[in-house]
């Protein structure tokens, strides 16, 4: 649960080809919303709820501008940063599917899974294939998941909010369409 304008993740680094694993399944649910949250806007980017997901790719092939910043991101804090980091959210007002690039990096890349206050303190289930997911978003197929994450921030509207998040499991999507 974070405190007024903070952040609490948990985060798994992994080596996962999503070309095989491709379906992600997981859980959670919300105390309520950050009401003056706004995924558009840099100042009011915050959900109480993300599954985060960073993919591995060539980052030689992006712009210079984005090999600067990831260099100084791994500089600032000794760890390399994703080729892509796609996240799942729970925004106030963008409809379910919308896809938000990050005000701060083209390279994150949000899908709105949940959408307003319909359900909050209620469980909500999801299925998500990530290899169309991540397709939609950056226009290139993934390379290896190499972490998964959960997020619940406020840092930037300053707002109390608590999330509870279930199993996220990562399936074929054979068998995640069987039930498996």
């Amino acid at each position: 649960t974070p405190k007024p304008s903070s952040a609490a993740s948990d985060v798994y680094k992994r080596q996962i080809d999503p070309l095989l694993q491709s379906r992600l399944n997981w859980r959670w649910r919300i105390s309520g919303l950050v009401q003056t949250a706004n995924n558009f806007d840099r100042g009011l980017e915050d959900s109480p709820a993300r599954i985060i997901l960073g993919f591995d790719g060539d980052k030689d092939s992006l712009p210079f501008a984005d090999q600067i910043m990831f260099e100084t991101a791994r500089l600032l804090t000794g760890r390399d940063v994703p080729y892509a980091t796609l996240m799942y959210i729970w925004g106030r007002k963008a409809s379910v599917d919308t896809i938000i690039t990050n005000t701060r990096s083209n390279r994150v890349k949000m899908v709105v899974a949940e959408t307003g206050a319909s359900g909050v303190g209620e469980w909500h289930s999801f299925s998500r294939n990530i290899v169309a997911d991540y397709e939609k978003a950056f226009g290139e197929k993934p390379g290896k998941l190499i972490a998964v994450g959960v997020l619940t921030d406020t840092d930037n509207t300053g707002e109390t909010v608590e999330a509870w998040y279930g199993d996220c499991l990562l399936y074929t999507s054979d068998a995640a369409d069987e039930g498996l």
